[in-house]
């Protein structure tokens, strides 16, 4: 077992089951302290079982959440987490995925730091998520949440520097929400999307604003 493994292991311990229902951060850590060296998203997948797409869309949504420059994290993570958002959509109940998305592998190490990194704020997360208000958990709500992630999952695809932070936190919490069968946590992140496109936003317009600036200086000059 590597380092990176091996800490994980020390932050977070067995914790068993809560209402007869499993921990996200319980099923993220037997994932991430695999001996395996890469792992493929169809194997994620078929390992996940029913709760794969809240489980998936949250392990894709992690390096977005992460308050770091992680490089290419937007290109690896945008197509495939567009790509499940729109089958949660369609209400689809089980994942299905074409053989390059399937294939697609994912380096252990780097799902290691990413996961290591999250875990205080899934755990934190945890301490007062679990099944409730099932009426925001349905079906019908779940296909909401995938149209909002999939608008997310695009917005992350641009190459907007410091933009994706705020929607993986969004993306996050909607998929936590859906893996733990929380409406509390839904609502949480239906206002985390307000809170991010009003950040994008604001972000958006000070580039623009900064560009003009430079563009006036240069006619001046």
């Amino acid at each position: 077992m590597d380092k990176t493994a091996h800490k994980m292991e020390l932050i977070l311990p067995e914790s068993g089951y809560k209402n007869g229902h499993r921990k996200t951060s319980d099923i993220l850590r037997e994932i991430a302290i695999g001996r395996n060296e890469t792992f493929t998203i169809g194997s994620l997948s078929e390992k996940l079982g029913d709760r794969g797409f809240g489980l998936i869309l949250l392990i894709l949504a992690i390096p977005n959440a992460i308050p770091l420059p992680i490089p290419a994290a937007s290109a690896i993570t945008g197509l495939p987490l567009f790509f499940l958002a729109a089958q949660l959509c369609l209400g689809r109940e089980k994942i299905w995925l074409p053989s390059f998305i399937a294939k697609r592998e994912i380096k252990m190490a780097m799902l290691q730091k990413f996961v290591h990194i999250a875990l205080p704020f899934l755990l934190r997360l945890e301490k007062i998520s679990r099944p409730r208000i099932d009426t925001l958990t349905t079906p019908k709500f779940e296909r909401v949440a995938g149209i909002i992630i999939v608008f997310l999952a695009f917005l992350i695809a641009l190459p907007i520097p410091f933009g994706n932070f705020p929607l993986g936190i969004a993306i996050t919490i909607l998929a936590l929400a859906i893996t733990e069968q929380d409406g509390i946590l839904m609502i949480i992140g239906w206002i985390s999307t307000i809170v991010a496109l009003c950040f994008l936003y604001a972000l958006v317009n000070g580039y623009a604003w900064m560009v003009w600036k430079m563009i006036s200086n240069f006619i001046q000059t």
